[in-house]
C-alpha cells in the first residue's frame, strides 16, 4: 500500500484526519458535580461581582481614615482660632511631626488610588509577584514597628491607625499588647507571602486559564516540583503539566519522560496516557499508541479525541474495521464531527466499501462544505477509483488552501508521478523537503 492511500501521514505534524489535541485535566473547581450544588447565597454572589478596584478603594479608605481624621482635628483645633473665652483644652496631642506623617500617608494613598486605574497597575496586579510582594511588604512593615518600638519605647499598633501611639512608660500594658499584635501580624503576613509564592508556582504550572506560554509554564512547573512537601496527587499534576509544556515545545523525549512519571504516580491518569499516546503516534510507535489510547479510554470512555486518535493508529496498522468502529464512536458523541466523517469515509475506501464512503463524504459536504479534509478524502477516493486527474484537482485545491500541510503535498507529489508529470512531482517534493525541515521534531 502506498503512502498516498493512507488517510493521514501519521508521523507528520499536520494530520489530514484529526487535530491531535493535547488534553488537559480540567480545573476541579469547574467540573460539574454529581448532583446540583447548593445555590450560593445572594449576598456572596453579590460580593463576587464587585470589581477588584472597588475593594482596593475601600482598603485605601479604611487605611486613610485615621490619618485623615488626625489632619482634620489638627486643623479644626488650631490654637490661633480658639475662642479665648472658652475653657482651656488639652492640645498636647497636636504635633507637626504627626501632621507631616499623616499628610504623607494621605498623599501616598491618593497617588495609589490614581495608580490603580492605570494599565501599568493592571499588568502588575496580574503578575505572579504582586500578592507575595504586597504581603511581604506588610509583614516587614509590621516587624519594623516592633524593632523600632524596642529602641524608642513607643509603638503604633497595626490596623488600629497611626495616630494611636502607646509608650512603654505611660501605657505598659497597651505597649506590650501592641508589640505582640504587630509581631503576630508581621509573622502571619510573611508566612502568607511565602505560601503564596509556592502556591502560585503550582497554579502557573497548571494554568487552567491557559494564559501563559509553554516556556513560562515549564519554568513554573520546575519551581513547583522543587518543593519537598508535595503529595502524590500534586506531583502527578505537576509532572503531567510539565509534560504538556514540553510536548507543546516539541521536546518529545522529555515530555514522554514526564508523562511516564505522572503515570507511575497515578496509573489511572487518563490525560497523561492520552498525551503520551499522541507522542507515540507522532513517532510511529503505533502499538504503544494503541495501548495508551485504549487504557485512557477505559478510564474516560467519553473522550472523543481518544477514539479519533486511536482510529488513526488503527489505520496506520491496517486495522481498518477497528478504525471504522472508533470513528463511529466519535460520531455517536458528535454526529456532525467533520474529521470523523471524513476519516470513516477513507477507512471505507480502503475496505472497498465505496457506497458507505460516498455516504460519509456526502454528509461531510452537507455539514462542512468548505472542508479541506473532505478534499483530501475525495482525492483518496479518486485514486482508489483510478481517476488520477480528479485526484490531482482535489489535492491541488486542498494544497492551495493549506500550503503547509505535509500529507497533502506528499500525496500530490505521488499523483504527479503516476500521471507522468516528473517536473511537477520534483517541485512538490522539494517543497515537501523544505516543509519537513522547518517542522519541530
Amino acid at each position: 500500500m502506498t503512502s498516498l492511500l493512507q488517510p493521514c501521514d501519521i508521523v507528520e505534524t499536520h494530520s489530514p484526519c484529526v487535530a491531535k489535541r493535547i488534553v488537559r485535566r480540567p480545573n476541579p473547581r469547574d467540573r460539574p458535580a454529581c448532583r446540583s450544588p447548593r445555590p450560593r447565597p445572594r449576598a456572596v454572589q453579590m460580593f463576587d461581582d464587585v470589581p477588584v478596584r472597588v475593594w482596593l478603594l475601600l482598603a485605601i479608605a479604611a487605611i486613610g481614615y485615621q490619618p485623615a481624621l488626625y489632619v482634620f482635628r489638627h486643623i479644626a483645633h488650631d490654637p490661633r482660632r480658639r475662642d479665648i473665652t472658652a475653657p482651656p483644652v488639652d492640645l498636647s496631642w497636636r504635633s507637626h511631626r504627626q501632621l507631616a506623617i499623616s499628610g504623607s500617608i494621605l498623599a501616598g494613598l491618593l497617588a495609589f488610588a490614581f495608580f490603580i486605574f492605570t494599565p501599568a497597575a493592571e499588568r502588575f496586579a496580574r503578575s505572579p509577584s504582586f500578592m507575595p510582594l504586597l504581603l511581604g511588604a506588610l509583614g516587614v512593615l509590621a516587624l519594623f514597628t516592633v524593632v523600632k518600638a524596642m529602641a524608642t519605647g513607643s509603638i503604633e499598633p497595626m490596623i488600629r491607625g497611626l495616630s494611636s501611639t502607646y509608650r512603654r512608660d505611660a501605657h505598659p500594658r497597651r505597649f506590650w499588647a501592641s508589640m505582640g499584635w504587630n509581631s503576630v501580624i508581621g509573622g502571619l503576613m510573611l508566612w502568607m507571602a511565602v505560601t503564596t509564592i509556592s502556591s502560585q508556582s503550582r497554579e502557573r504550572c497548571l494554568d487552567y486559564a491557559q494564559a501563559l506560554t509553554p516556556q513560562e509554564r515549564l519554568s513554573a512547573c520546575d519551581e513547583a516540583l522543587a518543593q519537598s512537601d508535595l503529595s502524590r496527587e500534586d506531583r502527578n499534576d505537576l509532572y503531567r503539566n510539565r509534560g504538556i509544556a514540553r510536548h507543546e515545545l516539541a521536546d518529545a523525549e522529555q515530555a514522554i519522560d514526564d508523562y511516564n512519571r505522572a503515570i507511575d504516580l497515578v496509573p489511572g491518569d487518563s490525560y497523561a496516557l492520552h498525551n503520551r499516546g499522541l507522542l507515540y503516534l507522532a513517532g510511529g510507535q503505533f502499538q504503544f499508541a494503541l495501548e495508551d489510547f485504549s487504557r485512557s479510554l477505559r478510564l474516560r470512555p467519553d473522550n472523543k479525541d481518544g477514539y479519533a486518535n486511536r482510529a488513526e493508529a488503527y489505520v496506520a496498522t491496517g486495522a481498518f474495521k477497528q478504525a471504522i468502529a472508533d470513528h463511529s464512536r466519535v460520531l455517536a458523541i458528535d454526529p456532525n464531527d467533520e474529521y470523523a466523517l471524513v476519516g470513516r469515509g477513507m477507512a471505507y475506501v480502503w475496505t472497498d466499501d465505496i457506497a458507505r464512503a460516498r455516504q460519509d463524504f456526502d454528509r461531510a459536504r452537507t455539514l462542512h462544505p468548505a472542508s479541506v479534509a473532505l478534499l483530501r478524502g475525495e482525492g483518496v477516493l479518486a485514486v482508489h477509483l483510478k481517476d488520477l486527474e480528479t485526484a490531482r484537482r482535489k489535492l491541488r485545491e486542498a494544497y492551495d488552501r493549506e500550503p503547509d500541510h505535509v500529507s497533502t503535498l506528499s500525496a500530490l507529489a505521488e499523483v504527479h508521478d503516476r500521471l507522468g508529470d516528473a517536473d511537477k512531482a520534483k517541485l512538490a517534493r522539494q517543497k515537501l523537503a523544505a516543509l519537513r525541515r522547518n517542522q519541530p521534531r
